[in-house]
This record gives structure tokens, C-alpha cells and sequence, in this order.
């Protein structure tokens, strides 16, 4: 009877003593040992974090909000071919605050001729990449015989054009471009030249200008040049700047 009171009295310290053990733990239903136990097996894991967002694009062209000055351009002044004319391009104060670029052209004599900013690029640009431009122009006065292009013997004349120079894969070589015009123009070229209104700022944003471009090589892809932005005519009063040119 002694023993078997004993035995009673060791059982029921043994099971005291697992009961005490099992309610310390971290709150989870773990113990100690096993949370510390998942915590060291977790140290030596890779963590897989999101990836992060895929970038909007590459900015290729330098400079182009003009914030220091015309550092990156170069300036282009082209007289006509028998009357040089009087060009300008300078700086002036932009639509929200920033810098525009203003070019500008008088030739009594009607003859053609540009002025406005050219940048190198050199670029390669592999097959299946896009390159998107984007850019506030403004045109205040335009004169010409081929205005927004409705002449297809000369070279077609805006206040305000884009031009991007390139060479596919097979040597060729060609000139994508986009012209600003305002009023009436009989005959303009409608796929290459955009009308605004006269005076006032008007946004711009091209579709995938590389899909234009490419014309059937595009598997091998194109070296673009060199891009500008400048007014062509007899007289021309042209204004740009945020402009942006981005591949994808």
C-alpha cells in the first residue's frame, strides 16, 4: 500500500513537471526550443523578395529639358541655297517654369533654309526594343513653299519639326521625322505632320517609332544617328523643349 502511495506521488510530479513545460512557449502554440530551432533553419534560407518594377525605359537623348543650356547640342544654321538668310536659336523662359528652345529664320528672298539643335546618338538598338518621343512644341509664324510637306519635290518646311536619322541592318540608311503646322494647308502630309493651333503649346507623344523604321529588317535591328529638333522654311518662328526620347 506504501508503494503503490509512492508510486502515485512520483506520477504525479512527473506529470506536474511535463505540464509545466509544456505551457512555456511563444505564444503559438510552439515551445521555446522548437521556435528557436525555426528561426536558426530560416537565417539559412534565400529570402525571395518581389522583383522590382521593370524600369519605363532608357533616356537616350542628353540634355533635353535644356536645364544646362545647350550643353550636349549643337547648333545648326543652315542658309537657303542661293540666300543665307538670318537664323537664331536661343533659350527662353518655358511654359511651366523651365527653358524652351526658340528658332527662328527671315529670308526676304524666300529661300529655305533651318535652324535648330542636333545631337549625336550612335545607338544600336536591338530587335524587339520600341522607342517612344515626347515633346511640347509650339509654332507662332510659318512661311514656305512646302509647308508641312504639301510640296513633295522639296523639302517639306514647319516651324517645329523632329527628325531622327538611322541605318538598318542592311546598310541602308533613311530619316524618320514629325512636323508641327498650323492653319489651313492645302495637301499636307497628314502622316507626318501634326496641326496645331497657332500660338499655344501643343503636347506630343510618337507611337513606336523602331516598328516605322525597321521596314522589314527589324530581326537585325537599327543603328540610330542622330536626332534634331529645328524649323525649315523662308520664315519661321518655332519653339520646343521637355523633349524626350526613350527606348524600351
Amino acid at each position: 500500500m506504501a508503494l503503490s502511495r509512492a508510486r502515485k506521488v512520483c506520477l504525479s510530479l512527473v506529470i506536474l513537471i511535463l505540464a509545466l513545460v509544456s505551457s512555456v512557449g511563444c505564444g503559438k502554440g510552439r515551445s521555446i526550443w522548437s521556435g528557436l530551432i525555426e528561426e536558426e533553419e530560416r537565417e539559412g534560407e534565400e529570402v525571395s523578395l518581389p522583383a522590382p518594377p521593370l524600369p519605363g525605359g532608357e533616356e537616350i537623348l542628353k540634355n533635353g529639358d535644356f536645364s544646362r543650356g545647350l550643353e550636349d547640342w549643337v547648333v545648326i544654321d543652315q542658309g537657303g541655297s542661293r540666300y543665307h538668310g538670318l537664323n537664331r536659336v536661343e533659350l527662353v523662359g518655358g511654359p511651366e517654369g523651365g527653358k524652351a528652345l526658340y528658332m527662328f529664320r527671315r529670308c526676304p528672298e524666300v529661300d529655305g533654309g533651318a535652324s535648330g539643335l542636333r545631337q549625336e546618338l550612335n545607338l544600336r538598338a536591338e530587335p524587339g526594343r520600341e522607342l517612344y518621343l515626347t515633346g511640347r512644341v509650339r509654332a507662332d509664324y510659318q512661311n514656305g513653299g512646302a509647308l508641312a510637306g504639301c510640296d513633295p519635290r522639296w523639302h517639306p518646311e514647319s516651324a517645329v519639326q523632329f527628325r531622327i536619322f538611322f541605318r538598318r541592318a542592311d546598310g541602308t540608311e533613311g530619316e524618320w521625322y514629325h512636323g508641327f503646322y498650323y492653319g489651313e494647308v492645302r495637301g499636307a502630309d497628314t502622316v507626318h505632320f501634326t496641326r496645331v493651333e497657332r500660338g499655344r503649346w501643343h503636347d506630343y507623344s510618337s507611337g513606336d517609332i523602331l516598328s516605322e523604321i525597321a521596314s522589314g529588317v527589324s530581326d537585325r535591328g537599327v543603328e540610330l544617328l542622330a536626332f534634331q529638333v529645328y524649323g525649315f522654311g523662308w520664315d519661321f518662328d518655332g519653339y520646343a523643349c521637355n523633349i524626350s526620347l526613350v527606348i524600351k
